[in-house]
């Protein structure tokens, strides 16, 4: 009789290693206490009900094993994970995935700034009841290293999955496309400064236009002169004497025979 209960011991002892393998490394069986998850855990007010999870810490211990410079990848947001307070972390706290690195998140009181980029290998963290949760808002950005397991499921009371929703989604677009957008508005505005400019510039070259009597050469449909930035100085032969001035290119109809020039009737075209 002795010998047989001491083998049942030693099989039993046997089965201890494995079982806290199982606990560290693959999955286990927990409490949720408190109120921060309502209505997600624990919805009844009565304080002597618990939810009881199962968690899900495949590939959540020794965290130098998880994707090189990619922790993200085994998170997605909406996901509900057990992890170590950053105030102090001989406590478990159970939150929701709101944002995760390079995401930029709209903020609550009593963080600081109205709105935070979250730094890469990081999450922003928070309670799915709003009033009663202390979370990344007031701590934050969380580590991902800090996050011990998934939870996967309720098991009891009741059993069912892990519902989604908590707080309502406010991920912003990312910094990048926002200083893309900012980007592109000081293009545009560098452009209209420029064009605002050129406008002031021709606005103030005034030329005054006399009437041209000069025959020209040939039937030609265009005739070039030069023409000062103020005034318009029409030589006695239709020809370029080069020197400083602006010059425009007046486009003419002059026929064979002499014909006075309107310059309400003509294109001008300036070079710079």
């Amino acid at each position: 009789m002795s010998k047989q209960i001491f083998r049942q011991t030693l099989l039993l002892a046997s089965w201890v290693p494995v079982a806290f393998f199982v606990q560290d490394h693959v999955c286990w069986v927990c409490p949720i206490d408190g109120i921060s998850m309502r209505p997600t855990f624990n919805p009844d007010t009565n304080l002597l009900w618990r939810d009881w999870v199962i968690l899900d810490k495949l590939g959540f211990r020794g965290l130098k094993a998880w994707p090189a410079g990619k922790p993200e990848s085994l998170f997605k947001v909406g996901d509900v994970v057990v992890l170590r307070s950053p105030l102090d972390p001989e406590k478990i706290l159970t939150k929701r995935i709101v944002g995760l690195g390079g995401d930029t998140v709209s903020t609550r009181k009593p963080y600081p700034s109205g709105y935070v980029k979250i730094p890469p290998g990081h999450a922003w963290l928070e309670g799915d009841e709003q009033f009663h949760s202390t979370d990344s808002n007031t701590y934050g950005p969380v580590s991902l290293t800090l996050i011990e397991a998934k939870v996967k499921g309720i098991i009891w009371p009741r059993w069912s999955g892990i519902p989604g929703g908590g707080r309502e989604a406010r991920v912003h677009p990312s910094l990048a496309n926002m200083n893309q957008i900012r980007t592109r508005n000081i293009n545009y505005s560098a452009t209209l400064s420029i064009s605002r400019k050129s406008d002031r510039h021709r606005s103030s070259t005034k030329a005054s236009y006399h009437r041209c009597h000069t025959p020209l050469k040939g039937s030609l449909s265009r005739c070039v002169f030069n023409v000062s930035i103020y005034t318009c100085s029409i030589p006695s032969t239709p020809i370029t004497n080069g020197g400083q001035n602006l010059c425009f290119l007046l486009y003419c109809s002059i026929p064979h025979s002499p014909r006075q020039f309107s310059p309400s009737s003509s294109s001008i075209h300036s070079f710079n």
